[in-house]
């Protein structure tokens, strides 16, 4: 995933859209980016849609992929809320797909999310700020040789969801309920593939970020959130295709 601070790279991968079914309740498309795919159930509202945002617009929604999405284009995403809600569920990121059997924190439930105290925020705030600082960005292109290699940081340095992965580790430990810490899958502000961990409050979906040290409402990040891991069963994904309209600038 390319998401580093100074080194992003526009990339238009090739995406194949490919219907699949059609009944009463709206269309089944499944999407592919390479090795990656996701399916998507579209009901009756979305299936109307889809011919006026267009195919390949909507691809670039489904998966976490660094293609260019205009504003028109996803204008039926949800603007306003302040939880992310899933559409549908919806296959892992590549990556992600083995990283409960490798972190088993990474998907654990408690259930006993309690609401969180002013000095647990406090504690968040502190840690997202230190991880930042602490840990160097660096590609899996070049630890790994490879991409979408979803790992913590190794002396080297992790790319934006080894970032968050880390945080969710540490949250873990210092006593936030694994159900409060969701990773999800974006589109950043320059339509370029990214990670993020979600803190989910009693007041809505606050955003940890390697991009930056302040944590935002989701509606604040101007990013299109893709997929999130599933609150209630963290194994599995869900299909958010929610956009954040770009903070004002004043």
């Amino acid at each position: 995933m390319r998401c580093l601070l100074h080194k992003v790279t526009l990339i238009a991968p090739e995406i194949r859209p490919e219907p699949r079914a059609e009944n009463e309740k709206g269309k089944v498309l499944r999407v592919a980016k390479g090795d990656d795919s996701m399916t998507l159930g579209l009901g009756k509202d979305m299936s109307k849609t889809l011919p006026q945002i267009g195919r390949k617009a909507l691809c670039a929604l489904a998966l976490a992929a660094a293609a260019l999405v205009s504003t028109p284009d996803i204008a039926m995403a949800e603007r306003n809320g302040a939880f992310l809600k899933a559409k549908t569920s919806t296959t892992a990121p590549m990556g992600a797909r083995n990283i409960c059997s490798k972190y088993s924190w990474a998907c654990a439930t408690t259930g006993r999310a309690s609401t969180l105290t002013r000095a647990q925020l406090n504690m968040v705030a502190r840690l997202n700020v230190k991880i930042n600082r602490q840990v160097n960005e660096i590609a899996d292109s070049q630890q790994y040789r490879r991409e979408e290699v979803w790992a913590l940081p190794t002396f080297m340095g992790g790319d934006c969801e080894d970032f968050a992965l880390l945080k969710k580790r540490e949250l873990v430990k210092a006593g936030i309920a694994p159900e409060r810490l969701l990773i999800a899958t974006v589109l950043d502000r320059n339509r370029q593939s990214h990670a993020v961990l979600v803190l989910r409050t009693s007041s809505g979906d606050y955003i940890l970020d390697n991009l930056t040290n302040k944590i935002k409402k989701w509606t604040d990040t101007g990013y299109v959130f893709l997929r999130i891991q599933n609150a209630n069963a963290p194994t599995q994904w869900s299909a958010v295709l929610a956009f954040a309209s770009p903070p004002s600038r004043a």
